[in-house]
């Protein structure tokens, strides 16, 4: 299985021991509870892990699980509905139980598979044609089972290549990685600006305003209590069908909650709608600008249109009415108030917030002039953010050209002279 660069079966290098594929605990929902570790699900998984709203599952019932458990080197994918998006669990990941829908592979061995290149290597077009070819095998959401995947099969070059091409690979995601930072630390500035003015209420000028009384305790005299619906035009997404093909193109975003995030600005759909699917959905258009919000299962994920954009049906909008509301304020307000705003949804399996109850969410309102104020603040943070977001475009794009050859050995790093961290020898 060392040799020269060639194609192993998963099922050999599972029975020699090198390699495990598993999948998630089948947990009931009274084992669920609300202290533990997260219970991660496929929307837990999306550009790395975010555990933010999960269920947690109890420590005393760890060893019911078994090997379910993440360890470090694990590397996962989304198995069930939107298949194929892969993370990878750092010693700095939180550790957590696997759901049905992720399936973790894990090096046993790692003097003969690197963890790291076997993360790069599921992100690669060989695993994706494997993936593919068997996702939709079932008249039901897309899923690979682990019967499927202990079947494919695996390029693994020599140990010492491995290493250097994790390396290679893993610079791009370093890079990444400190964008990110700088991305978070970004965010935090503004949230801390918007609790110092609008929760503490120690905003420019706060020292000649009195409190008052409100439906929602003590406010600044001038500002008042409304609903989110006088704050902008409401819009409820729409998904159009996947067998009308002419209404998919490249020309208007399209937008669903695994594209968003918690408290996260910045939106790159994965998919995009022709001209024509945008016109058959005219009335769901959202002009740039418009504050997104997901009011099904994943509550209170976000994001500011960049574009011209319509969602799917998951998520209410609002198009904001300049003279009462600033688009940055808004943003800020909602991801704030985010808790309180899950805590109105109904049903119990699927949480849901409707158009007309998402509307009529009662919140504080501080005059348009200071929102403004704290907009233009905002402003300058979320636009460095997206400069580091195009960023990090532009080096997942490069990564994932230079990927695929690396992997393929089209381009040879067997006699390049690169270090290769001491964690991944």
């Amino acid at each position: 299985m060392q040799g020269s660069v060639g194609q192993v079966s998963t099922a050999e290098l599972i029975k020699s021991g090198v390699l495990e594929i598993g999948d998630g605990y089948r947990a009931k929902n009274s084992e669920l509870g609300p202290t533990g570790i997260p219970f991660a699900r496929a929307q837990n998984l999306n550009n790395g892990f975010d555990f933010t709203g999960a269920d947690l599952y109890p420590l005393a019932a760890l060893p019911r699980v078994g090997t379910k458990t993440s360890r470090p080197g694990d590397c996962v994918f989304t198995s069930k509905g939107s298949v194929g998006r892969i993370g990878y669990v750092s010693h700095d990941t939180p550790s957590f139980v696997y759901s049905p829908q992720l399936s973790y592979w894990r090096s046993l061995d790692t003097g003969v598979i690197d963890p790291q290149y076997l993360r790069y290597w599921l992100q690669g077009s060989e695993f994706g044609r494997q993936r593919d070819a068997v996702k939709g095998s079932t008249d039901m959401a897309d899923y690979v089972n682990l019967r499927d995947q202990r079947r494919m099969l695996i390029t693994l070059p020599p140990i010492g290549s491995q290493r250097k091409i994790a390396a290679i690979l893993s610079a791009y995601d370093d890079l990444l990685e400190n964008n990110n930072r700088r991305i978070k630390l970004l965010e935090e500035m503004a949230q801390r600006i918007y609790s110092e003015w609008f929760v503490d209420f120690r905003y420019p000028g706060h020292g000649d305003v009195p409190l008052v009384d409100s439906e929602l305790g003590r406010i600044p005299e001038g500002w008042q209590v409304l609903t989110i619906e006088k704050m902008g035009r409401l819009v409820t997404g729409s998904t159009p069908p996947s067998s009308a093909p002419k209404w998919w193109g490249n020309e208007y975003a399209f937008i669903t909650p695994t594209d968003l995030s918690y408290g996260r600005r910045w939106v790159a759909p994965e998919r995009r709608l022709s001209a024509l699917g945008a016109q058959k959905l005219a009335s769901r258009l959202l002009p740039t600008g418009a504050v997104c919000f997901t009011c099904i299962a994943s509550i209170g994920k976000m994001c500011i249109t960049q574009e011209p954009s319509i969602t799917n049906q998951q998520i209410n909008s609002v198009i904001p009415v300049t003279d009462r509301v600033n688009a940055e304020f808004l943003f800020q307000k909602l991801s704030y108030d985010a808790e309180m705003i899950r805590g109105t949804a109904s049903g119990a399996a699927t949480p849901i917030i409707s158009k007309s109850s998402f509307g009529a969410i009662r919140l504080v309102w501080p005059p348009v002039a200071l929102q403004n104020l704290f907009g233009r603040y905002a402003r300058d943070c979320h636009a460095l953010v997206s400069s580091l977001e195009r960023q990090n475009q532009v080096l997942r794009s490069s990564r994932d050209l230079l990927l695929p050859r690396l992997i393929s050995s089209e381009v040879d790093v067997t006699d390049l002279d690169i270090a290769v961290p001491e964690a991944a020898a």
